[in-house]
């Protein structure tokens, strides 16, 4: 085609070898090109901007008051029964805010039990370097998203202390005590088919080395993602599409996040049946998705 042979014949591709003319042809009926520089628009650096809990979102200044939720719903007696912090810990018990109006420990409870979720669901690894005689973590990991994430986390107060492919250590930033001890039990990785990630987690009730009581076996099921697929997985209510909507409005990425409780037997069960899937010959990828499907419900 004339395509094919101006190709052929241009002296800054020379060599070229055309053959099909599908391609050149449809390039040659282009009249606007438009292209995504959403990462040079950004220099590629995220940055958590807001956050909505159901019935109050936290912006700008009014991350302060997140920090100060996350000062209160954190904090590790020496003295208590349960030294580490759960989902089922009563928010403030540990510090006393027991005059505290039920609107603020309910509040609390919500962006306590989202930093918690935010602070656990992610591939991110920690790495702990030195600067001028005094500890600094730095993340590792392939989404800059989450990158972004866990260092908003740990500027309104919960760090990341330690990962590996068994547990999580988070740490308040107020005490640099260790206030969450979870054992990592499953991760199902970001797919594009799923558009979401997730993390089952054990939480230790105390201090590492005691075994916990068979009543203290608290285990979670966390996901996030994309929120047109998370808004059909997540319990009924009328404010999720239309803040999420808002919030794309005004130019910003959106992300769902979600938790169920597993029983001890719910969990065994997933296991079985996950692991029965991920040893099928055949639509392995299928079943185990299936699987995965079944515990958000």
């Amino acid at each position: 085609t004339v395509y094919g042979r101006f190709i052929e014949r241009d002296l800054d591709i020379p060599g070229t070898v055309v053959r099909t003319s599908t391609i050149p042809e449809d390039l040659g009926r282009i009249e606007y090109l438009l292209s995504d520089k959403t990462g040079t628009l950004t220099q590629n650096e995220m940055e958590l901007k807001k956050i909505h809990v159901g019935t109050v979102s936290y912006a700008n200044e009014a991350m302060d008051e997140v920090a100060s939720y996350i000062k209160q719903g954190f904090v590790v007696s020496d003295s208590s029964r349960q030294p580490l912090i759960t989902p089922s810990t009563v928010f403030g018990a540990q510090v006393g805010t027991g005059a505290a109006t039920r609107t603020r420990r309910e509040i609390g409870t919500r962006v306590r039990d989202l930093l918690l979720a935010l602070a656990l669901c992610h591939n991110v690894t920690p790495t702990t370097d030195e600067e001028d005689g005094r500890r600094v973590i730095n993340y590792q990991a392939s989404s800059p998203d989450e990158i972004a994430i866990v260092k908003y986390t740990e500027e309104v107060g919960l760090r990341v202390a330690y990962r590996d492919r068994k547990i999580i250590l988070l740490e308040s930033t107020n005490t640099n005590q260790v206030v969450v001890r979870v054992q990592i039990l499953e991760v199902f990785p970001f797919t594009s088919e799923s558009k979401r990630m997730g993390i089952i987690v054990q939480f230790d009730h105390a201090i590492a080395g005691t075994a916990p009581a068979e009543t203290e076996h608290e285990i979670w099921f966390y996901q996030k993602g994309a929120d047109t697929v998370m808004s059909s997985i997540v319990a009924a209510n009328d404010w999720l599409d239309e803040e999420t909507a808002n919030m794309a409005r005004e130019g910003l990425r959106t992300l769902v996040v979600g938790r169920r409780k597993l029983s001890l037997e719910q969990y065994r069960g997933f296991t079985a049946a996950y692991k029965e899937a991920s040893m099928a010959l055949q639509d392995r990828d299928t079943g185990m998705a299936k699987k995965i499907a079944f515990n958000e419900m």
